[in-house]
């Protein structure tokens, strides 16, 4: 599914033919699709490398992250949403990407991308940047440039400050309908 850079997120749920917003201002951020044109570009090693941790800081149980960042003494959870089920495929090349972590790791040698999404804060925290795990994959292997405000929230990111996401973005339930199928 496509949503364009920086349009306002909103989780669609094909189920009740509803909308969810989040309380707080969202923007999308990397969801592209095979038919549509995205940004191209470089992105700095240390942006991508940044982007990395926030994935594997969502996905891992503290013992684990106290083992990948020992220094780390308050990881940060940025994952906001993991699909149950099978992984979804890259829209554009139609692999199941996965992180490997290249740690020596007993358990969780590598992570399957196409499952979660992910917000992060902009410097500010006036509001949250959106995006699906497979941007890591979009970024390395598709060429995909993310717009400039995000590499810059994902720049000055804390990734030891101890913010849980779920926490701060309370999801709503909406109250009317947005869609009506016609028959």
């Amino acid at each position: 599914m496509h949503y364009p850079d920086l349009e306002e997120y909103c989780y669609a749920d094909p189920k009740s033919e509803r909308y969810a917003y989040f309380e707080l201002r969202t923007r999308n951020i990397g969801w592209l699709w095979s038919d549509v044109p995205f940004e191209q570009g470089t992105v700095p090693a240390e942006v991508t490398r940044k982007l990395r941790d926030v994935l594997i800081m969502g996905s891992f149980r503290e013992e684990v992250l106290q083992r990948l960042y020992p220094s780390c003494t308050a990881p940060s959870d940025f994952r906001t949403e993991i699909v149950r089920g099978p992984v979804l495929p890259c829209p554009l090349c139609g692999q199941e990407p996965v992180l490997d972590l290249g740690v020596g790791l007993p358990v969780y040698p590598q992570l399957a991308l196409g499952r979660s999404e992910y917000a992060i804060p902009n410097p500010g925290r006036s509001l949250f940047y959106v995006f699906p795990d497979l941007l890591l994959h979009y970024i390395g292997e598709h060429g995909y440039r993310p717009p400039a405000v995000f590499v810059q929230a994902l720049e000055a990111l804390d990734l030891c400050g101890g913010v849980v996401v779920e926490t701060l973005m309370s999801r709503r339930r909406p109250k009317r309908r947005l869609i009506q199928r016609r028959a």
